[in-house]
This record gives C-alpha cells, sequence and structure tokens, in this order.
C-alpha cells in the first residue's frame, strides 16, 4: 500500500485534499445500506431556536427553501444569488436542468449528527430532495460555499438525470463545479496508479459509502479525472445525453451512449494524468515567478 494511504485515518487524507465529502442517498435502497452502518435519519429533526424560512424561485422555476436559526441569517443571506450563480454554471455545461424542489437545512453541528447519525468527517448529506448542512464554529465561508456547491450539484444532476446517475459520475460532476479543484487530488490518483490499477466502476456506482475506508479518497479522485478525460475526448455530448435519456443506471447504458468502453479508459488515463499534472506543476512555477 502507498505511503500516502497509510494516515492513521483516512479521512485526515480527505482533509488534506479539501474533498468535500458528503453522503449522496438517492434511493430507499441506499438508505437502507447507509442505515446497515448504524447511520440513520432520525424521524424527529432537533429543534432549532428561532427558526426562520426563506423561499426563493431560480431562473429554471426550481422552488427552493432554506431553514436556518437566527444567528445564520447573514450566510442564508447570500444564498439565493450565490445558487443562482451555481445553476447558470451548471447548466452551460450539462444543458438545461428540470424544475424541482429543494429544502436547505443550516443546522448547527450538534443537531447535525443527532439528525443523521453520520460519522465525525461528513461536511454534509443530501437525501431526498433537501441539503442538511451543518454550520461549524468559526467557519470558513469559502469551505461552506464550496460543500453548498456539491450537494446542489448532487440535486441538480438528480433532477436533470431523474436520479438515474451512476455514483461515479454523480460525484464526478458534483467535483467538477464546486470550486477550483485541490493541487493534490490528481498526484494522489497518480501515485494510486503507479501500484495499483482503477477501482472498478461497478463498484462506485451506488456511491463511495460501502467502499473501505482507504478506498473513498481514491474513488473521488478518479471519478473527477475520468469525468475530466471524457470531456477532453470530446464526449461532453454523449454525457449530458445520457444525463437526460431514459436508461437504466448500468455501466454498459453509460459506456454504450458515450461511445467507449472502460478499457479505453484504463489505457489513456495514466497519459493524460502525467501529461495534466506537468502542465498544472508548470503554470504553478509561472504564477510564482510572477508574484515574485
Amino acid at each position: 500500500m502507498l505511503e500516502l494511504l497509510k494516515l492513521k485515518h483516512f479521512y485526515s487524507l480527505l482533509i488534506i485534499l479539501g474533498l468535500s465529502l458528503c453522503f449522496n442517498l438517492k434511493s430507499e435502497a441506499q438508505l437502507a445500506k447507509y442505515q446497515t452502518k448504524k447511520y440513520t435519519l432520525s424521524q424527529q429533526e432537533p429543534v432549532a431556536q428561532e427558526v426562520n424560512e426563506r423561499s426563493i424561485t431560480l431562473s429554471n422555476k426550481a422552488k427552493l427553501s432554506i431553514r436556518y436559526a437566527k444567528n445564520y441569517s447573514e450566510l442564508a443571506g447570500i444564498f439565493p444569488e450565490h445558487l443562482e450563480n451555481q445553476l447558470q454554471k451548471y447548466q452551460k455545461q450539462f444543458g438545461d436542468v428540470p424544475p424541482f424542489n429543494l429544502k436547505i437545512k443550516l443546522l448547527d453541528p450538534t443537531s447535525f449528527f443527532k439528525l443523521t447519525k453520520a460519522p465525525a468527517w461528513t461536511n454534509a448529506l443530501y437525501y431526498q430532495n433537501q441539503i442538511l448542512l451543518p454550520v461549524r464554529k468559526n467557519y470558513s465561508e469559502r469551505s461552506l460555499l464550496r460543500t453548498l456547491n456539491h450537494e446542489f450539484a448532487h440535486a441538480l444532476t438528480a433532477s436533470i438525470s431523474k436520479e438515474r446517475c451512476p455514483g461515479w459520475l454523480d460525484e464526478g460532476i458534483a467535483q467538477l463545479v464546486e470550486d477550483s479543484e485541490h493541487p493534490l487530488l490528481r498526484k494522489v490518483l497518480q501515485e494510486w496508479l503507479s501500484e495499483e490499477p482503477l477501482l472498478d466502476l461497478n463498484l462506485l456506482q451506488a456511491g463511495f459509502t460501502k467502499l473501505e475506508s482507504n478506498l473513498i479518497p481514491i474513488a473521488y479522485a478518479q471519478s473527477l479525472v475520468i469525468l475530466d478525460l471524457l470531456i477532453e475526448k470530446g464526449h461532453q455530448v454523449q454525457i449530458n445525453n445520457y444525463l437526460k435519456n431514459k436508461h437504466k443506471i448500468t455501466e454498459q447504458a453509460f459506456w454504450k451512449t458515450v461511445g467507449l468502453s472502460p478499457q479505453d479508459i484504463d489505457k489513456d488515463i495514466i497519459e493524460f494524468l502525467n501529461r495534466d499534472l506537468e502542465i498544472k506543476e508548470l503554470q504553478t512555477a509561472q504564477n510564482l515567478r510572477i508574484d515574485s
């Protein structure tokens, strides 16, 4: 096993990568898997004092309800414009998103973990048209908005695909639109692939919650890089068609629509990753020279 992956706690690597790890539970079957790990959604939401609610309608006629305690009023106030911008960014790349309903709940960490029974490293949860977002003390606005972007992308993908998107593609899209990625992300995958093969995408079809803990960072990195590679190879239109058309949630259906096979990706991904990292390192060096 790689030294980079021998960290005592796997979420330390997630923190280093700056990943917005969350649970995206899209079906009762996935919820059942989630519950087998003793993470359950409480039937009764913790009551916050002076809960406010704000309703907004986005340009695609999506109806959003934002619930928040009074002390989060300033934060909630920036959500309408921010989410509209995220919608526009998503639609520019993946096409028009049908109207949908979404609840966003800003919770203090105690209420969030009491409600979800999620592990301590969970940053947020998207489930059944709602985003549960814990707001930690002394939170970073950029970090919290990045997490919101990630969860909101899951909601957009669920709407555009009618919840027929494989887990790895769903997570790849969410990372692609959430914010600028951490520079270590691709390096982690490069080091993994120097000794190990790509993870079987069939294992990532229903999400990442059942993976062994050391594989979760690799699953996130692999999902983003494969999506990047497919887009560079000119398959954006086919990906969009796959999301919008009725189909089975299988790897065979995805690759048939895209017109490639997983073997094509296996063959190209290391060269793509190495070249991409070289470009990023050159850009970083140039920026450093400019700053100095």
